[in-house]
């Protein structure tokens, strides 16, 4: 894997050869209005990739214990920007408190569609494995 982008925010990785991008959160807090441009440095990165045949991990386990309602859906919008067309999504949290929270915030994206949602795993080989399949 190749870096793309390393910002405060997060960094970017990619593997031209598993066609899979990787967005790493960093553990430094954010705000919400912080959220936009943070994605917006990176995101340029990758308008070379076609997404319809790349998979995505976003990689949260860094992420910072958020749970106020703004913040939650302003990431919610731009998590949805981001993972938009990709062949495959996953995420990655370090919790099952996590879980239940990263499940919850992509049940008000995405509703139940298991098609357009992301898919949330706990283990990076499990979700490494299913963007692979």
């Amino acid at each position: 894997m190749r870096t793309v982008h390393e910002g405060d925010a997060f960094s970017v990785k990619r593997d031209d050869l598993l066609q899979i991008v990787v967005v790493c959160r960093r553990a430094g807090r954010l705000e919400v209005d912080e959220l936009g441009p943070a994605f917006l440095a990176f995101t340029t990165a990758l308008r070379d990739v076609n997404r319809g045949d790349w998979g995505l991990l976003v990689d949260m386990r860094d992420a910072p214990m958020r749970n106020d309602e703004v913040y939650e859906r302003t990431m919610g919008h731009e998590l949805a920007r981001l993972m938009t067309g990709f062949r495959r999504r996953a995420v990655l949290v370090k919790t099952a408190i996590g879980a239940l929270q990263s499940n919850r915030a992509s049940r008000a994206v995405w509703g139940e569609d298991p098609d357009t949602a992301p898919t949330i795993f706990r283990d990076e080989e499990e979700a490494l494995l299913h963007l692979n399949g």
